[in-house]
C-alpha cells in the first residue's frame, strides 16, 4: 500500500492498520475475505502490471490455513458454526480466485451477485414507479 494512502487513512479513521508480509498471514482467523482483482488500468505500464498479476490468488489451501476452529460449546448467534472465512468478490474476476472454489460452500460471490441483481431490480422498479416487486 502506498504510504500516502496509509497516511490518509490514519488521518481520517480511528482504527489500527496492520501490515502483513503474506496473504496467508493477512487473512488468518478472519470471517470474510473480500477479494478484488488487480486493476490493470491503474498501472502506468504493462510490465508493472505483469510483475504483480497472479501474485494474490485465493484458493482452497489458503482458506483452509486461514480457517479457525469453532468450539461447539461456543456456538451461538455471534460465533458462526460454518467454515470460515467466506470469500466475497464484486465480479467479474480475472485470476484472483481459483476456479476450484466455485463449488466450495465458502464461496459467496455467486450468491452475492444474485442478491445484487434482485436489489437492482427492486431499485429500478421503485424508480420507474412500478411499486414493490
Amino acid at each position: 500500500m502506498p504510504q500516502d494512502v496509509i497516511d490518509y487513512v490514519s488521518s481520517k479513521a480511528n482504527f489500527t492498520q496492520k501490515k502483513f508480509s503474506s496473504l496467508s498471514e493477512g487473512i488468518s482467523h478472519v470471517d470474510v475475505v473480500y477479494v478484488t482483482r488487480i486493476q490493470k488500468e491503474r498501472f502506468t505500464s504493462e510490465s508493472e502490471y505483469q510483475k504483480v498479476k497472479g501474485s494474490y490468488v485465493i484458493n482452497a489451501k489458503l482458506l483452509n490455513e486461514a480457517a479457525r476452529d469453532v468450539d461447539e460449546q461456543q456456538s451461538n448467534l455471534l460465533v458462526p458454526t460454518r467454515s470460515l472465512p467466506i470469500v466475497m468478490h464484486p465480479m467479474p474476476r480475472v485470476d484472483e480466485i481459483a476456479v476450484e472454489l466455485d463449488h466450495d460452500e465458502r464461496a459467496a460471490y455467486f450468491r452475492q451477485a444474485k442478491n445484487g441483481m434482485f436489489v437492482r431490480m427492486s431499485i429500478l422498479s421503485l424508480l420507474l414507479g412500478k411499486g414493490y416487486l
